[in-house]
């Protein structure tokens, strides 16, 4: 009686390696990389009626007393603190797709330092092309491969 689980021979095993490599490979191919888009109901109701503060400013830490702020309203206003002053002005929101328009600072100034970073956030905020959930956070994205604003809603300390 023969033996089943006797070893393959060199030739069977590259003959075998060879019919098997190409139907691994198809195989392989036919799924989808595409991620599905988010329910845009799910993105508006995680955005709308909550005070957001930035936690990383595109890679950026955030320096100062006075927190980065951004709150989106209902009826497609949003308004924050720039951490020197504050700013207000209009957001369009489809699906994942997110824009700002008008966005007006009051003109506070409060030093160079902090200056630069209001005048950074506004920027960034004026660069904005889409929203990310993250968990508990949110990110914007940039329209550039520049890391995006994080928001959160927690608080940013250890013991705070």
């Amino acid at each position: 009686m023969p033996n089943p689980l006797r070893p393959l021979t060199p030739l069977a095993s590259c003959a075998l390696v060879l019919v098997l490599l190409p139907v691994l490979l198809l195989v392989g191919g036919c799924g989808s990389k595409d991620v599905a888009p988010p329910d845009p109901e799910a993105v508006r109701s995680a955005l709308v009626g909550k005070q957001w503060t930035v936690r990383s400013l595109a890679g950026r830490s955030v320096v100062g007393k006075e927190p980065l702020t951004i709150e989106f309203s209902p009826a497609g206003t949003v308004s924050g603190g720039a951490g020197c002053g504050t700013f207000s002005g209009t957001y369009a929101l489809d699906g994942n797709v997110l824009h700002f328009d008008a966005l007006t600072h009051d003109g506070t100034s409060c030093g160079p330092a902090l200056d630069e970073q209001a005048f950074s956030y506004l920027s960034f905020l004026r660069r904005v092309s889409g929203v990310k959930l993250a968990g508990s956070d949110v990110d914007l994205t940039l329209e550039e491969a520049l890391r995006p604003i994080r928001l959160s809603t927690g608080s940013s300390g250890w013991l705070w």
